[in-house]
């Protein structure tokens, strides 16, 4: 909200502060809301301060925030200014997002929005505004395309508090831009997907997106400093193949995200490879891939391309053994890395099996 159109509505509402911790509320207020202003700016705020201490605290705000205060202390600082009722009060009555609460009427972006089916759960930060709405149009799978109604749909209009409970005021409105979305709500999980698939592209450059990077261990090394696991990795690695970069593209139900990831190969008796496919967040699982040595390269590009793809919850997948690669690719497993030492000897049992 504009600072001319809060002063405004101050006048309106406020009308007239009569006591001192009023107009130091007033003053921490206006500096955290709109802390480019200076004293000659509030002047006309000014003017409801029958106590004269608004700019006085409001300069003393200015100073504290010259005087480099440890970031704690500012905040405990920042905390007792604001915590008084005339605060209260305006917190309650003047959104962040610029909308005006008339009488029970509040105006709630979709960011405090969670679709559930059926209803519609509100959680706006000012506390005592939330609440569960009915809203028969509305699914869970929402929630992975809510960035569409956050550029493009009205915000809810909301009621709170009236005898009659708490209501959406323009539900038909909303169920309106439900409708003419088709087929993005008809299947809002592919959407998701394509979206995340584009993100991902768009980070990606296009050798990354087409096929593994080949590396030295030297240049592993250089990309990852001080792990065990990694080094023990190098150790095996096979002479005969290159190590293989291929970031992990982690879908998840509300986020994408990529991290780095690598692909190592060790040589078994038999004619078979095992390819250790290891995160550099020591939180993921090694993954072991147990593979036909006359397929490598085709098992290689395979495994890259799933970790790259867009599919949600790939390492759950893998965990419940629900993902099928073709033939070239024999088995896979996990390993967690709960202790090194114990993560060591189960790689070394997957090498002898």
């Amino acid at each position: 909200m504009k600072f001319a159109k809060f002063v405004e509505l101050c006048k309106k509402e406020v009308k007239v502060i009569d006591n001192e911790e009023d107009a130091r509320g007033l003053a921490s207020f206006v500096y955290f809301k709109y802390s480019n202003l200076r004293p000659h700016h509030l002047s006309r705020l000014s003017e409801i301060d029958s106590t004269g201490c608004f700019l006085d605290h409001f300069n003393h705000l200015c100073s504290i925030s010259q005087s480099r205060i440890p970031n704690k202390q500012g905040k405990k600082i920042q905390y007792k200014l604001c915590n008084c009722k005339l605060v209260k009060y305006l917190e309650m009555n003047f959104l962040n997002s610029g909308n005006r609460i008339l009488g029970n009427n509040y105006e709630v972006p979709w960011c405090y929005i969670t679709f559930l089916n059926g209803m519609i759960a509100v959680s706006n930060p000012r506390g005592s505004l939330k609440g569960n709405f009915n809203f028969p149009a509305s699914k869970t799978e929402f929630n992975l395309i809510k960035s569409i109604f956050e550029l493009h749909c009205p915000e809810l209009q909301i009621e709170f508090g009236s005898k009659t409970g708490n209501h959406i005021l323009n539900l038909p409105v909303v169920h309106k831009f439900i409708v003419n979305l088709g087929s993005y709500v008809e299947s809002p999980n592919l959407v998701y997907r394509e979206s995340t698939q584009r993100r991902l592209n768009a980070n990606l450059k296009p050798s990354e997106a087409n096929t593994p990077k080949s590396l030295s261990i030297t240049e592993v090394k250089q990309e990852v400093k001080s792990s065990r696991y990694f080094d023990r990795l190098c150790a095996l690695q096979s002479n005969k193949h290159p190590v293989y970069y291929t970031p992990e593209h982690r879908v998840g139900a509300y986020s994408a995200s990529l991290e780095k990831a690598f692909m190592f190969t060790v040589k078994l008796a038999s004619y078979k490879w095992l390819i250790i496919f290891e995160n550099t967040n020591m939180k993921r699982a090694t993954i072991v891939f147990r593979i036909d040595a006359n397929s490598h390269r085709e098992a290689v590009n395979e495994i890259h391309n799933f970790f790259i793809s867009g599919e949600n919850n790939k390492r759950e997948s893998l965990q419940c053994k629900k993902v099928e690669f073709s033939d070239k690719i024999i088995s896979y497993d996990r390993i967690y890395h709960n202790d090194y030492y114990q993560w060591w000897d189960d790689i070394d049992s997957f090498i002898h099996r």
